[in-house]
């Protein structure tokens, strides 16, 4: 008994010591920064709170600042003389040098400088260089971080010095970025470095290095992780100083090349992974840069994009990130409709699939329409007429104008007009209806089944069917009849509904009202009752 009474008296004291302890966490618990600063208020003279840190407080006692957990304990003796929040972490300010507070453990301070990271004791002392990475990995050498942040900053006090002048020293700047230290600039550090040497490089050409400069661009636009906004940037400034057009193509080739490869590009958004995307993300690059430049004429960016795509395509026509090469080697030009590629040969256009395919040869003036087996192209007589894949004429004749429609069963049809009138072709060649229509309106969106509206005697009516043994399910008003492929109506359109009908069918179903229903003769158009 004696030991069950002393168990329990030790339980009970365990049982109270936990519940002072929780007691004492509960003025935090739970609480919002808001709460939390509102209490530190109390003691300090001022706080400043980070969502990123939530668990850190920056306090400032005796006109300077430290850090403080959520109890107001000071955690740091560093004397911050100036701390600001702008984003979602601290930024400080120690002994003049400028550092980003990323996390606080085990009394160490986590700072950042230049995309490179170290840790900092609680009197602001660095007890490591700057070779970390954001997750606390070793992945820099110690000389090199050393030498980036050296550059880096150099390059802000530069900025910060000249950010208003119009005519800043560039060669100081190019004394400072090398082309030995340009892969250690930050990418922020980088893309400002070439706006603001391109723009005050082109405006005093006379006042610049141009052999260190272009020596630099070169190193900066060869970096590893060359972005997209810092290549164009370069590329538009070599481009405005080119001495010769060959000079200008060997800027426009060497940008091409470094966006031609199986990656993502985040600018716009294209996953390279074949050469339809890599041939996209090209022709919009040089069309970019070469538009920025105001006095450019129109027509040059578009024959140097194709002297470059033609020169970087022909290198490998052959492999599979290259389907164009084979283009180039076989047309004069190409261009993207869709999901096919219009190529020219001898003033003479033909059409390939997405495969690279050739469906239609170079034998004709220009495409109007297609929906392959058939396109609709302009003949060398200049008529308008209807082929089939390999580029044979559907018909003999030729039209005035032509659509194209594909029916539910996936077979297309041709609407054709010539002399004023319309009329329908199957894509066997077969004329499914005389030319007796005045008008057929063919809706922007006519796909799926979205089929014309046909005027014939100053009436119009809209196909609800195509035609089908000579007859077609129309309607007018909201009623429903049938038409012969004359144009005649063979059943009035007077009916709430008609059962569409197959080939060789002699008889439908229709409903009169609203619930009778009654047989149609296709033949005569007499009306029985159901059965």
């Amino acid at each position: 008994m004696a030991a069950k009474q002393l168990c329990a008296e030790l339980l009970g004291k365990m049982v109270t010591l936990f519940g002072l302890l929780m007691l004492q966490a509960i003025p935090t618990f739970g609480q919002d920064q808001d709460d939390i600063s509102e209490k530190l208020k109390l003691k300090y003279e001022d706080v400043i709170s980070s969502y990123q840190c939530d668990t850190l407080f920056c306090v400032k006692k005796n006109d300077s600042w430290e850090f403080a957990d959520a109890d107001g304990k000071l955690l740091s003796t560093m004397h911050i003389s100036d701390v600001s929040c702008p984003l979602s972490n601290y930024i400080f300010t120690l002994n003049g040098v400028k550092y980003t507070l990323c996390s606080y453990a085990n009394g160490k301070f986590m700072v950042e400088r230049y995309d490179r990271y170290a840790y900092m004791d609680k009197k602001g002392t660095l007890i490591t260089p700057f070779i970390y990475d954001s997750a606390g990995e070793k992945a820099f050498d110690a000389s090199e971080s050393k030498e980036a942040l050296r550059v880096n900053e150099a390059v802000e006090k530069y900025y910060d010095e000249y950010k208003y002048s119009s005519d800043p020293p560039v060669n100081n700047l190019l004394d400072i970025v090398t082309p030995a230290n340009a892969h250690l600039l930050t990418d922020n550090c980088s893309d400002n470095l070439a706006e603001d040497l391109a723009k005050y490089s082109i405006k005093k050409p006379d006042k610049t290095d141009k052999t260190k400069l272009n020596a630099l661009f070169k190193a900066m636009f060869d970096r590893e992780d060359c972005n997209y906004s810092l290549a164009r940037t370069i590329a538009t400034y070599w481009n405005m100083t080119a001495d010769s057009d060959e000079e200008k193509f060997s800027i426009v080739e060497r940008m091409a090349k470094k966006y031609y490869s199986s990656e993502i590009n985040y600018t716009y958004g294209y996953m390279l992974q074949n050469g339809m995307g890599c041939e996209k993300n090209i022709q919009e690059a040089i069309f970019n840069y070469e538009a920025c430049i105001e006095d450019n004429d129109a027509r040059s960016y578009v024959d140097l994009s194709e002297k470059a795509l033609r020169a970087l395509w022909l290198e490998d026509s052959t492999s599979y990130k290259n389907p164009y090469g084979r283009l180039l080697n076989h047309y004069d030009s190409y261009r993207h409709y869709y999901d096919y590629v219009f190529v020219r040969k001898n003033e003479l256009v033909g059409v390939c699939d997405s495969t690279f395919t050739e469906m239609v040869p170079c034998r004709f003036k220009d495409f109007y329409n297609l929906m392959p087996p058939l396109f609709v192209v302009k003949n060398i007589d200049d008529e308008r007429i209807i082929v089939k894949t390999g580029g044979e004429p559907l018909t003999s004749d030729s039209y005035d104008d032509v659509e194209l429609l594909k029916d539910k069963s996936g077979a297309i049809i041709a609407i054709v007009q010539k002399d004023g009138k319309w009329g329908f072709v199957d894509d066997g060649g077969r004329a499914v209806t005389p030319m007796v229509f005045d008008e057929i309106h063919v809706p922007f969106l006519s796909l799926p089944y979205n089929y014309p509206t046909i005027t014939v005697g100053g009436m119009e009516y809209e196909l609800v069917t195509l035609f089908c043994n000579n007859r077609a399910i129309v309607t007018h008003d909201g009623l429903y009849g049938i038409m012969g492929n004359d144009g005649k109506i063979v059943v009035p359109c007077s009916y709430t509904s008609i059962e569409e009908f197959d080939e060789g069918r002699t008889n439908t179903r229709a409903t009169k009202g609203f619930s009778t229903t009654v047989n149609l003769d296709l033949v005569t158009g007499k009306e029985s009752p159901a059965d």
